[in-house]
């Protein structure tokens, strides 16, 4: 998950990525659904003004949306906890600071 400050004041935006390997069609659209009802429910707990990309990188078609939300609550907290700085979901569903433009983490 990664999030960055918008020009746009009051606006908070969505992307969302699925890859491929995450499996067909059907699967990565119902894992794009399953997040887009996440950020239309708990959209208005991110910071003012923020682009949240979500990357998703394994099957989370297979969750519950309860079980999806939970993961991502915890995500979003960490976010309004550190700001607009940008952040990723690593592999073990922590928080890793994400690299800056120089290329150097946070």
């Amino acid at each position: 998950m990664y999030a960055h400050p918008n020009q746009t004041p009051g606006c908070r935006r969505l992307g969302i990525v699925v890859r491929k390997r995450v499996g067909s069609a059907v699967v990565r659209n119902r894992t794009k659904r399953l997040v887009r009802e996440f950020f239309r429910l708990h959209g208005d707990q991110l910071p003012e003004a923020t682009d949240l990309v979500v990357s998703v990188g394994e099957d989370l078609s297979c969750l519950k949306l309860g079980e999806l939300e939970s993961r991502m609550v915890a995500l979003t907290r960490q976010l309004r906890t550190h700001g607009h700085s940008p952040y990723r979901e690593s592999q073990n569903a922590s928080v890793a600071a994400a690299p800056d433009a120089s290329g150097r983490g946070n």
